[in-house]
């Protein structure tokens, strides 16, 4: 938010912390419903470690460092899925240290938050494209031989 912006905070970090329960139960009904892969449970741990703190009020940058590491191992184990969205998060968290080491921005903090939902996003897609491929679980009881 712009400094200066007459805002009522109250109603900001009720919104917040209701928008990061939403993000939390959303992935956990969808979640629920699909076998999962490693792929889906590293996304949806990512999506969980960046959109939390994200939308939680009075998070400071050193709440993204499980983000920082999260997308970093997307990144690597796929690069082309992935690559961008550990940029943007690699980019925000450094302009967050940068602005607390040096005592100035890099850049304004509202890219930082907007590098961020948009790696929150580019997360999010491919973890719906992640679930869509799976299959339902199991609802038999398995066989005993």
């Amino acid at each position: 938010l712009p400094h200066g912006l007459p805002v009522n905070e109250t109603l900001l970090a009720r919104l917040g912390i209701l928008s990061a329960f939403g993000l939390v139960l959303i992935l956990l009904l969808f979640l629920r419903r699909h076998r999962l892969s490693d792929r889906a449970i590293l996304l949806a741990a990512g999506a969980m470690a960046l959109g939390i703190p994200l939308f939680l009020p009075h998070m400071h940058d050193r709440y993204f460092f499980l983000a920082d590491s999260l997308t970093l191992i997307l990144a690597l184990l796929w690069p082309r899925c992935h690559l961008l969205s550990a940029l943007l998060v690699q980019l925000a968290s450094l302009g967050g240290y940068h602005a607390y080491l040096r005592l100035q921005y890099a850049f304004p903090m509202g890219l930082g938050t907007l590098m961020n939902v948009t790696a929150l996003i580019l997360i999010l897609t491919d973890l719906a494209s992640a679930l869509s491929q799976a299959s339902p679980p199991q609802t038999d009881p398995p066989k005993i031989s």
